[in-house]
């Protein structure tokens, strides 16, 4: 049989010739641009809804620029931040690759950011072409005339030879002919109205043409608006006005277009539609609300709105929507009549998104779940997401929108999660009403500004963040009588929201992190990697980044660099610098880089002068209004001068001569970053001398002595009428404070001091407002936060205006409203005005305001399960907690203070207070030992010592290495930490010893995975070319090298063995024992047979219990490093929840009877914090509500409430 393959239709044919054409003419394109160096970067805005976004529009322009300039860098999401990006991404274009850059159709930006068109004057750089696109009439074009330096070039009408040609290549390809009559009118109508739009239009009409049509019957409008308008009809005629009304309405005013479910759904909420169509089929159809119109009706309808209709990807499905934006104004101008018209379609939109419907089949959820190999996987409804505050903003239902939006905690979890902060944030603006803002939405706008970093990478951490920042605020938010409303009216419910959230999440019980109010800082963004040194001249500030990028700031409210500075001529290299500075009228830049110091000119970026590879490490400063460059070098006497209006000239190199020596060997040395004539001020770090060095005669004309002998000098610094030394002193008991102490310029004679608080941890000073006051800037590194403090010189008056997570590397302050600087690790500055709060006297500090000491050790009380004892990290401090009373939240029942001193150790057990003090030495052994001697238990209850006992000979351990076990049984380390010791607290003597033995080692699961893979990593020490070339020979030898390290590396892990106890973590019922060794190993001992168990291994990496609490039974295990807490489920072996503090926790633990709450106790704050995993529809027994209160503590309705809901 023979089978001849069948030619396809005409239409085939003719499509397949067309295509062929279209792909050879893009092929001979991409040919021709692969001759040229130049790039090409075209964008079409409004092709995808992401587009429409100004932010998403410059993100995707950022990440082609990263990839067509292979540039391995984050590109950031702010608009901000993206805006300088860019124009540092188009700041690597060189001469020799050009870049062309297309935007076309700016006018169809959505109102997000306002459609912000700022960011174009970042592309008018040099080697930079770029062509705009936007209609004549829009907003849009008028804006870019009146803001950007642009060439206009308004695209000429189509003239005759155009239109011939155009429409002749139609009629052929689509091998078509009209008639005389018809190419008459058609040319004509074309003529009239010369635009590519028009043409398309008009041609489309003559495919309903027929060589026989009757000549009355050939009519073309005389515009696209007209022409669109009797399509309209058309329809209209055939479907029915009502129906073609609605569906023209939801297409123009959906969010980026419409899906086809949403339109039948949607269809069948308007009455009029659904009895039309029931007198025009001549059939009964539901009229319940909300039924969905039928299929068929819609697909005929859709068929005839072919080529005005086009169907494109938006929030993950395909959506419909105009194929022309004037379709929108022109359906818009026929069928809405007023406003209301308009909010009463967004009003629908609005209601099916969320839910309410009656009809069962329209499901909205925020999210499908799945379950795949035993995980779930979440699929986030991106158009509800996107498309229900969006229509609440465009309905002006602004109580929906608060309520079912904005602080509704389940759909600002999922956008977060599925979207982005930044998402939530342009909902957060939209929603403002400029005559009437509510301060519930301002301050979950500042909620998102301090918590942005940590939602930005783990948006789960949604309920933890604004419980720890507003639990506070709303406890205490009630109405002084029944009448008066709460300050706050949605902030309640959100809050009550997050205790139930569909995550386990962990809820704390007070506010932990720092709450809104506070001075917010303002990204700076223009740095591609982390920044590394920041400095201020007379009118600008400099930023250096890792990749030796260096930014010139001016000191206005701009938010981008003015300029990137060239690269060094020469052969010097670009030195990511490790401290700059800009002298001589900010013409000349000094960068510093470990033991190298380089000169060069900022304008030009000619190197004066380069020293390399120096004996210590240079630190610069100036004099004489920056003309003399003054170099001291960290660790000796050395000084150098340059003269840098002449070049960079060495004027001198002296060895100084001084009566005090340095204390320390590095970063020995403070210097005053200003100057008074040719004067510069140093000192030594931690000394009690400073002295002034004249840059012009190269020597030490006086020498400035602290007040007191204790005094510790951490900075100094040199005003137009005062030299300062800021020195540290003791105070009180444990405690330092700062004195600032003032001399004279004139005649360096001692005036007056100026006292700070104790809360002060000074690293870095600068003078600013002129020389009226002074800002330091103290990084915490105990509490991983920074404070920013000031003081007035003349009242001086003393406040800590902001405080923020994190420690500041580098700040500047020469005017109070732009104090900017940096963190370790971040790409952008920070930026505060501090002028605003200069007034604000609730920032006051003084000596007499109390210290905030934070928590060292939380202990529970099995026997009074609903007591905490908290030790301070101030010694002899111990606070009682009652944690099952909601009233006594943030507030102790009972402290005491003064109990012991900093070299007793205490312990505390079941409300009594076990001290070891009278430390001594034991001398009936060969070497004599040291040793505790005498034993103080003081009952809390009874707030008075009820034994004492000497006698005793208890090695003396670090605190966390004592534990008191039932029985008077205290557990230690041996002196050695070989070994654990049991002690008789009865007797004073060791009771037995618990020592390893390694009869029997467990591998635990990764390290039996790891070994089976050990082949297959072994085989990738080779490339593969290597190893088809490789002889007999040369692989014996490689693997007898393999066996060798293998070897090694076992001889290596058997003698980490030997390796002293780092520490250990005991069971809650005290019967097990867990000991880390620094190691890859962990040994596990039994305390009740003083047995060692086993061992578990792990080879590829460190085994430690430094920060980990375990559960009673063993069924979960919390785990805090890296400044975050972090709760895993050991049954499953599964993730639980994570929170990130803004500051440093200081310890962990576990109460309840399932261990279910976790106990936080942070560096720098008393408050004893408490954490539950919170999850939807589960509550949690607890424990601590039984028994009695002990310390005199009073009930309320509310702690009532609080212990029946515990009951139930």
């Amino acid at each position: 049989m023979q089978v001849r393959e069948a030619k396809g239709s005409f239409d085939m044919q003719r499509k397949e010739v067309s295509r062929l054409l279209v792909e050879e003419e893009i092929h001979r394109h991409v040919r021709f641009g692969k001759t040229l160096d130049a790039k090409v970067l075209i964008s079409f805005v409004g092709l995808t809804s992401d587009s429409r976004n100004v932010r998403l529009l410059l993100q995707s322009l950022c990440l082609q620029l990263a990839n067509i300039y292979s540039l391995k860098t984050e590109i950031s999401e702010s608009l901000s931040e993206l805006s300088s990006e860019l124009c540092s991404l188009l700041g690597l274009v060189t001469e020799d690759r050009p870049l062309t850059l297309v935007l076309d159709g700016l006018d169809n930006l959505s109102e997000e950011h306002e459609a912000d068109l700022s960011w174009l004057s970042n592309t008018l750089l040099p080697n930079v072409i770029t062509v705009l696109s936007a209609s004549t009439q829009s907003k849009c074009a008028h804006i870019l005339q009146s803001q950007v330096k642009v060439t206009v070039l308004s695209l000429p009408a189509l003239n005759h030879e155009d239109i011939t040609s155009g429409l002749a290549s139609r009629l052929e390809s689509d091998f078509r002919q009209l008639t005389e009559n018809q190419w008459s009118l058609l040319l004509q109508s074309c003529l009239s109205c010369p635009s590519p739009l028009y043409l398309n239009l008009a041609y489309a009409e003559t495919r309903k043409w027929s060589s026989f049509t009757p000549k009355e019957n050939l009519n073309i409008p005389t515009d696209p608006n007209k022409f669109f308008v009797s399509i309209l009809v058309s329809l209209e005629r055939e479907h029915g006005p009502c129906l073609v009304r609605r569906t023209a309405l939801l297409i123009s005013l959906s969010r980026s277009g419409v899906t086809e479910e949403e339109l039948l759904v949607l269809l069948g909420r308007d009455d009029h539609v659904m009895r039309e169509m029931a007198v025009l089929n001549n059939q009964t159809l539901p009229v319940s609300e909300y039924s969905p119109v039928p299929y068929a009706f819609v697909a005929r309808l859709l068929h005839g709105l072919k080529g005005y209709v086009t169907e494109v990807e938006s929030d993950g499905t395909w959506v419909l929507r105009w194929t022309h934006a004037e379709f929108t104004s022109v359906a818009l101008q026929r069928y809405t009549l007023t406003e209301d018209s308009i909010k009463a379609v967004h009003a629908d939109f609005a209601d099916y998104f969320n839910g309410n419907v009656p009809n069962s089949q329209v499901f909205q959820p925020l999210a499908w779940i799945r379950k795949e190999k035993g995980r779930r996987c979440y699929e986030f409804n991106l158009r509800k997401l996107h498309c229900l505050p969006y229509h609440y903003i465009h309905s002006e239902q602004i109580v929906p929108l608060l309520t079912q939006c904005l602080f509704n905690y389940e759909f600002l979890l999922h956008k977060l999660w599925g979207l982005s902060i930044y998402h939530v944030e342009e909902d957060l603006k939209a929603a403002i009403i400029p005559d009437k803002e509510l301060l519930d939405v301002k301050v979950l706008g500042q909620i998102l500004c301090l918590s942005h970093s940590v939602l930005l990478k783990d948006p789960c951490q949604l309920a933890s963040q604004l419980l720890g920042r507003l639990e506070q605020i709303i406890s205490q938010d009630k109405p002084v009588t029944s009448g008066d409303p709460r300050r706050y009216s949605y902030l309640h419910d959100l809050l009550a929201q997050c205790k139930s959230s569909s995550l386990p999440v962990l809820v704390p019980s007070y506010t932990c992190l720092l709450p809104p109010g506070g001075l917010v800082h303002t990204h700076l963004s223009g740095h591609m990697s982390a920044v590394t040194a920041l400095a201020h001249g007379r009118h600008y500030i400099i930023s250096c980044s890792s990749d030796g990028m260096l930014n010139l700031w001016h000191l206005d409210e701009q938010t981008r660099p003015v300029r990137s500075l060239p690269r060094a001529h020469g052969s010097a290299v670009d030195w990511p610098a490790d401290s700059l500075a800009l002298c001589l009228d900010d013409s000349v830049l000094v960068l510093q880089m470990g033991h190298c110091l380089q000169v060069r000119e900022v304008d030009s970026g000619k190197v004066l002068y380069v020293e390399k590879d120096s004996l210590d490490v240079p630190v610069v400063t100036t004099a004489c209004n920056g003309r003399l460059l003054v170099v001291f070098y960290d660790g000796s006497h050395l000084v150098k001068v340059f003269d840098l209006v002449a070049s960079c000239l060495l004027l001198r190199c002296v060895n100084l001569t001084l009566e005090f020596e340095a204390i320390h060997k590095d970063q020995s040395i403070l210097l005053s970053h200003h100057s008074v004539k040719d004067f510069v001020l140093f000192a030594y770090r931690d000394g009690g001398e400073a002295a002034i060095f004249s840059a012009k005669g190269g020597v030490v004309p006086v020498t400035l002595k602290a007040q007191h002998p204790a005094a510790s000098i951490q900075a100094v610094e040199i005003s137009s009428q005062y030299l300062l030394l800021f020195c540290r002193y003791p105070y009180k008991r444990h405690s330092e404070i700062i004195h600032i102490e003032l001399f004279s310029t004139a005649s360096f004679q001692y005036l007056r001091s100026i006292l700070g608080c104790s809360q002060d941890y000074i690293s870095q000073v600068t003078i600013a407002g002129g020389g009226s006051h002074i800002v330091a800037f103290c990084p915490a590194p105990h509490s991983a936060t920074t404070e920013i403090i000031i003081w007035n010189l003349e009242t001086e008056d003393h406040k800590h205006i902001a405080r923020f997570p994190g420690l500041l590397a580098h700040g500047v302050c020469s005017d109070l409203r732009y104090c900017v600087g940096f963190c370790l690790g971040e790409r952008f500055l920070r930026m505060w005005n501090l002028g605003s709060r200069i007034n604000d006297q609730t920032l006051t500090y003084n000596v007499h305001k109390a210290h905030s000491d934070g928590t060292a050790e939380i202990v529970t009380m099995h026997r009074y399960p609903r007591y905490v004892v908290c030790q301070s990290t101030r010694p002899g401090t111990v606070r009682i907690w009652n944690v099952a009373r909601t009233r006594f939240k943030g507030h102790p029942v009972q402290v005491e203070h003064g109990l012991f001193s900093s070299s007793d150790i205490a312990l505390v057990r079941d409300l009594k207070l076990y001290i070891l003090s009278d430390r001594g030495t034991a001398n009936f052994t060969d070497t004599p030992t040291s040793v505790y001697q005498t034993l103080l238990v003081y009952d809390l209850l009874k707030k008075s010592y009820i034994k004492k006992q000497t006698g005793l000979f208890i090695v003396p351990c670090p605190r966390q290495d004592y534990r008191l076990l039932e029985g008077e049984i205290l557990l230690g380390l041996s002196e050695t930490r070989d070994h654990l010791i049991l002690w008789d607290l009865d007797s004073g003597y060791i009771k037995g010893r618990i020592k390893t033995s390694y009869k029997e080692t467990v591998l635990s699961s990764m390290d039996r995975d790891s070994q089976i893979m050990s082949s297959k990593e072994k085989t990738g020490l080779v490339m593969p070319w290597d190893r088809r070339s490789e002889t007999q020979t040369a692989k014996r030898r490689r693997q007898e090298r393999e066996v060798k390290r293998e070897k090694d590396e076992q001889q290596r892990l058997e003698k980490e063995k030997f390796n002293s106890i780092d520490q250990y973590l005991l069971s809650g019922d005290e019967q097990v024992v867990i000991c880390s060794y620094f190691a890859h190993h962990l040994n596990v001992f039994s305390v009740v047979s003083e047995e060692h168990l086993h061992t578990l291994e792990d080879r590829w990496s460190l085994l430690s219990l430094r920060t980990a609490a375990i559960t009673h039974t063993g069924g979960y295990l919390v785990v805090s490093n890296y400044k975050a807490v972090s709760m895993w489920d050991l049954d499953n072996g599964t993730l639980l929840s994570v929170f990130t503090p803004d500051s440093k926790i200081q310890t962990i633990a576990q109460h309840g009877p399932n261990n279910s709450t976790l106990l936080l106790g942070f560096s720098d704050m008393s408050t004893l914090i408490s954490m539950t995993v919170s999850k939807q529809d589960a509550h949690t027994k607890s424990n601590t509500a039984r028994g009695k209160d002990l310390f005199g503590e009073s009930s309320s309705s509310e702690d009532e409430e609080d212990e029946v809901t515990n009951k139930n």
